[in-house]
């Protein structure tokens, strides 16, 4: 071996002690997903009803894990735009579950999100299959928000859903126009009453029910359509059910 040769050899051990050395005095450890600025991620387990993964999301829309959970998140998007979101992951979802569509299936919105400071901004979201059961069903979603205001300050909602053979035509007007699907069974009964003007005292004694379970599925459907009191609800009902 030349003396060239033994000089390398030992150059290229010495660097490699020396690295070595390094990780284990500073315990260095991978990076698999770096934080971007004006971006985070979210994973929702289905079947436990929570948010499992956070990241980033504190940085970009100042929520704690504890403030952006399963039943808040929808709270967070423009009143304007839940209405749509809120059909549209209903209508997913149950593609989602009738179909065994593993990693096809992709969800595209463009809305408006409220950080914790009181300001609203532009969100590119994006959702895909986290995990799916024995059957191939989706359980866990996971969901990508990027800060777009810079690009688009639109108020108008805008979506794409991709899975396979998915009839575009039959889905988008089951999204786009409102549908008694998105209310339970029970709940189109409490609405049906509501808008015969009983209160929820009577209603519940009717369904032989609690109050507090008529209140809350009084306050559900509010969420799932967006209205801020039942006056609007009401306003809903008449015109689309």
């Amino acid at each position: 071996m030349s003396s060239y040769a033994k000089h390398t050899d030992s150059l290229i051990a010495s660097v490699n002690e020396l690295l070595t050395e390094k990780v284990k005095v500073r315990k260095l450890q991978p990076v698999f997903a770096p934080k971007i600025k004006g971006q985070c991620t979210y994973s929702i387990d289905f079947k436990k009803k929570q948010i499992t993964h956070h990241h980033g999301v504190l940085e970009m829309l100042g929520y704690t894990a504890d403030e952006f959970n399963f039943e808040k998140a929808i709270d967070f998007v423009h009143p304007a735009d839940s209405d749509h979101l809120v059909r549209l992951i209903y209508a997913v979802s149950d593609y989602a579950t009738r179909h065994s569509v593993q990693s096809d299936l992709a969800l595209h919105a463009s809305l408006r999100m409220l950080k914790k400071d009181g300001s609203y901004i532009r969100v590119l979201a994006q959702s895909t299959v986290h995990y799916e059961d024995h059957n191939g069903r989706m359980t866990n979603q996971y969901t990508t928000l990027t800060d777009i205001s810079f690009i688009s300050t639109d108020t108008s909602f805008e979506w794409k859903f991709e899975a396979p053979d998915l009839d575009y035509q039959t889905f988008g007007s089951y999204v786009d126009k409102p549908d008694k699907g998105i209310f339970s069974k029970r709940e189109l009964e409490v609405l049906e009453l509501v808008n015969k003007g009983f209160t929820s005292h009577v209603i519940a004694k009717k369904l032989y029910l609690s109050k507090h379970t008529i209140d809350t599925h009084r306050r559900k459907m509010l969420q799932k359509t967006g209205c801020a009191n039942v006056i609007e609800l009401l306003e809903y009902y008449r015109e689309n059910l």
